[in-house]
């Protein structure tokens, strides 16, 4: 199945959030597995509404049993990746829940950010 067609199935399970304002804005979340990541998500989302783009959700949706092998590793990014630019250009408040340990992903998201005219933040959890 090509991306395209993987990313669009994908997006049409995720909740649209309002629009926002022009570009929408980006918070990505960043630390080690089971450090409270989704936890902070999770305490947000009674102060405010936003679209929750999770590697843990896409991964299940894309395999029934996931291998976290690199290749599926890779397409599960490259998913939340086209989802997070289309719902930033949509207006959206974004909030990506992953790792995000490596610098260069990060900065794959401000770019992401910056094209789509979003501002991006950084929370940090450690446990």
């Amino acid at each position: 199945m090509a991306l395209h067609n993987i990313v669009s199935d994908v997006d049409d399970l995720i909740p649209k959030s309002p629009f926002v304002r022009e570009g929408g804005s980006l918070l990505i979340m960043v630390g080690l597995p089971g450090t409270g990541k989704s936890s902070v998500v999770e305490g947000l989302s009674k102060f405010m509404s936003f679209v929750v783009i999770s590697t843990d959700n896409i991964r299940l949706h894309l395999r029934n049993q996931p291998t976290y092998t690199a290749a599926e590793m890779m397409l599960v990014y490259e998913v939340c990746y086209s989802i997070i630019e289309s719902r930033l250009r949509e207006g959206q408040r974004v909030i990506f829940d992953a790792s995000n340990y490596l610098a260069a992903r990060r900065e794959h998201l401000m770019k992401l950010g910056k094209r789509a005219g979003a501002p991006v933040a950084v929370c940090s959890v450690q446990a």
